[in-house]
């Protein structure tokens, strides 16, 4: 009975260690056909180090606690801001996450102008109010980086968790919703404010960002792209002397590399590699501010895809020059 289950389990380690994904497959079936066809070992493929986020320790940027107390609360409830702040100086509200927390600093800010400007509130307050303004003001770009960095639900958008299915056409519309009031949030930093302008919570897209993660697969998948194409180009290039193209000598070597690129790359790996492309051009504001929205961290999304499509140009390249050294229209 021992032997039966040690049998077992030792099938099913087996079974789950050589598993991989299809994307994974799909690119090493093109790396060994090309050296099967060469008649060479394939290249070792160099995926570099784990593709990671730095801990949320790391990202937090802690800010200067500025305690707002009730002031004259009869005057703050005039303009609307007592119930605000009594609600984040309750026990629920001492332990928002940052997406209620940046969504509670908005709209301080917004009631803050309010009082500001609200003539029913003494001079005095209001000029105390405007300098608690001023440095809220200061202080929510630096809020919304948490928000992005340090947020468990973004933390999971984020995280390269896998590859992109190759069923994968675009972002689900909620999620790129989700995306755009992230931006638009981003963008109002630079804007002076307005008292007829509108806010828009972040935080009823909280779940949305956590339960559909795609941004950290994307970058995944353009990663692990990358390291296949170049291992495939440096495969082809090592051995590009070994293919023949003269007249009157054996050309099947070529023949058989054709076809390589006819029925593998140009039917299953370019349309996969399109793909990936197209969704990036999808969220290509969004990766750019996941650039400049952290002072000290970029996430990779866009050097990712430079990389990518760096990648992409030069194994087209090799393809373009081997068929034009071998008198050939690319895909004949």
């Amino acid at each position: 009975m021992w032997k039966s289950i040690i049998v077992v389990i030792t099938m099913t380690l087996v079974g789950c260690e050589f598993s991989s994904h299809p994307n994974e497959d799909l690119f090493d079936d093109y790396l060994q056909r090309i050296a099967r066809v060469q008649g060479q070992d394939a290249l070792l493929v160099e995926k570099g180090d784990a593709v990671t986020i730095p801990d949320k320790r790391e990202l937090y940027i802690e800010i200067e606690p500025l305690s707002i107390g009730l002031l004259d609360s009869y005057q703050l409830r005039n303009c609307g801001l007592f119930e605000l702040i009594a609600e984040k100086n309750s026990i629920m509200g001492k332990v928002q996450d940052p997406f209620r927390d940046f969504d509670y600093q908005n709209s301080l800010i917004a009631g803050l102008q309010h009082c500001v400007n609200n003539p029913q509130v003494d001079v005095e307050l209001r000029n105390q109010l405007s300098i608690i303004l001023a440095k809220k003001q200061q202080h929510i770009a630096s809020h919304f980086a948490n928000l992005l960095f340090a947020s468990d639900a973004m933390r999971n958008q984020f995280a390269p968790n896998g590859w992109i299915d190759q069923r994968q056409q675009a972002f689900p519309n909620q999620l790129i919703t989700a995306f755009d009031v992230l931006l638009q949030t981003a963008r109002s930093f630079n804007q002076p404010y307005s008292l007829d302008a509108s806010f828009h919570p972040i935080t009823v897209h909280q779940e949305t960002l956590d339960k559909a993660p795609m941004l950290g697969k994307l970058w995944y998948s353009l990663t692990m792209s990358t390291a296949y194409l170049n291992t495939v180009t440096r495969q082809l290039n090592f051995y590009d002397s070994r293919v023949v193209c003269k007249v009157n000598r054996d050309k099947k070597q070529f023949r058989y590399l054709n076809n390589v690129f006819n029925r593998t790359y140009v039917t299953e790996v370019q349309p996969y590699l399109a793909n990936l492309d197209k969704l990036y051009i999808q969220i290509e504001p969004l990766a750019k501010l996941l650039q400049t929205a952290h002072p000290d961290y970029q996430y990779p999304l866009v050097s990712a895809h430079q990389a990518f499509r760096k990648a992409t140009l030069d194994h087209v390249q090799y393809w373009q020059s081997l068929f034009k050294r071998c008198g050939v229209s690319v895909g004949q």
